[in-house]
C-alpha cells in the first residue's frame, strides 16, 4: 500500500467516524472499531477528539465500555489508543472528569487504570484535578482504581 492510499483510508475513517458519531449511530461506531483497528487512534473532530472521546463526552457509558473493550482486545496499539489526547491535551478520563460524570470516571479507571496517572497539557492528572477541585467521591474512585490496577499501561 502506498502512502497516498494510506492517507486516503485514514481520511475516510475519520470522516466516517465523525458522521456516525455525530448522528448518534453508536452501533456503527462500535462496528468500525471492531473491524478497523486503525479507527482506534483516528481523531475525527475539529478539536482532535476520537470517537471514544465523543462517547465519553456525551456520557454514553455502554458505548464507551464497548469501544474500550474493542481497543483492549486489539493486538497492537492499545496503550497509544487509550492514552490519546485531544487538542486540549485531555485523555478520556480528563473528559469524563470535566463533565462531572463520576460513573464514567469510575468505568474508565476500572477498565484502564493507567489513565489515572496521565497528565493533560498542563501536566494535571485526573486524580490531581479531583483532589484540587474537592471532588472527594471521584478522587476516592480514582485512588481505588490506581490501587487495584496495573498503572503502567502495559497490558
Amino acid at each position: 500500500m502506498e502512502i497516498g492510499e494510506t492517507i486516503e483510508i485514514t481520511k475516510f475513517i475519520m470522516n466516517e467516524l465523525f458522521e456516525v458519531a455525530a448522528k448518534g449511530e453508536w452501533d456503527k461506531v462500535v462496528d468500525i472499531y471492531r473491524t478497523i483497528p486503525e479507527a482506534h487512534k483516528a481523531k475525527c473532530s475539529s478539536s482532535g477528539d476520537t470517537a471514544l472521546h465523543i462517547a465519553v463526552s456525551h456520557g454514553n457509558e455502554e458505548i464507551a465500555k464497548q469501544l474500550i473493550a474493542e481497543i483492549i482486545s486489539s493486538k497492537e496499539g492499545r496503550k497509544e489508543a487509550l492514552e490519546i489526547k485531544n487538542d486540549k491535551g485531555d485523555t478520556l478520563l480528563h473528559v469524563a472528569f470535566s463533565k462531572g460524570n463520576e460513573d464514567m470516571c469510575e468505568l474508565i479507571a476500572r477498565l484502564y487504570p493507567p489513565l489515572v496517572g496521565v497528565g493533560n497539557a498542563n501536566r494535571e492528572t485526573p486524580i490531581f484535578l479531583a483532589l484540587q477541585d474537592g471532588k472527594q467521591d471521584i478522587f476516592l474512585e480514582l485512588l481505588k482504581a490506581a490501587a487495584r490496577g496495573d498503572t503502567s499501561g502495559e497490558h
